[in-house]
């Protein structure tokens, strides 16, 4: 009799396979990505030798990357990969990470108008930079007056294309991925609308321009 030919994976074992090794490769790179910021702002990061080390020399897998460095070193695009790659639906964490994210681009910051304060204070409500200082003009006091002269006013819009940017390259990593809740296009679109009027606003342009 012939030889039987040896039993192959089935088409559903395959595809688990390669959605495994999918993942694993996903998640190798958010560690090398992980690294090179680590590397990149040495002096402004702070991590410890341990695991610096860890991070340098092994595979880690995704709940250390998130534990251990992507969180407490407030790397919140890469919570945000973490998440997604896992399609992790958590909705009160990654509404967290998207307000950290966009108070990031502002905060902190000073402001000619009162309605501009009020309306970042409640954008930060929520994030993890509720610290952040968003300053009226004219009320600077002896505690704010030393970071004062270097905060960037809200008017001037400089935040703004910067914003864009970050929103967009997200956007391109993070959707249609399988895990679109990881950006969340109700929420983004209603925050990004609420600043552009109330940037409109604080530069008096509200009623010439949409």
């Amino acid at each position: 009799a012939m030889p039987q030919k040896p039993q192959g994976p089935s088409s559903d074992e395959l595809n688990r396979i390669i959605a495994q090794i999918s993942e694993e490769i996903d998640v190798a790179t958010i560690q090398h990505r992980i690294l090179s910021i680590i590397e990149s702002s040495r002096s402004t990061t702070p991590i410890d030798m341990e695991k610096l080390e860890k991070i340098s020399n092994s595979l880690l897998n995704v709940t250390d990357l998130y534990n251990d460095y992507a969180a407490p070193l407030a790397l919140y695009d890469v919570c945000l990969f973490i998440l997604n790659t896992c399609r992790h639906n958590e909705a009160s964490t990654i509404t967290t990470l998207w307000k950290s994210i966009i108070c990031e681009e502002i905060l902190p910051c000073k402001t000619h108008n009162s309605q501009v304060k009020e309306f970042l204070q409640d954008l930060k409500r929520g994030s993890l930079l509720e610290e952040e200082n968003i300053i009226l003009v004219g009320e600077e006091t002896s505690d704010n007056s030393n970071v004062y002269d270097s905060l960037m006013l809200f008017e001037d819009g400089q935040w703004i294309s910067r914003l864009k940017n970050r929103v967009l390259s997200l956007g391109k990593e993070l959707y249609g991925k399988g895990a679109d809740f990881t950006f969340p296009l109700d929420f983004i679109i209603d925050t990004l609308d609420g600043l552009h009027r109330t940037h409109l606003m604080s530069s008096g342009d509200i009623g010439t321009k949409k």
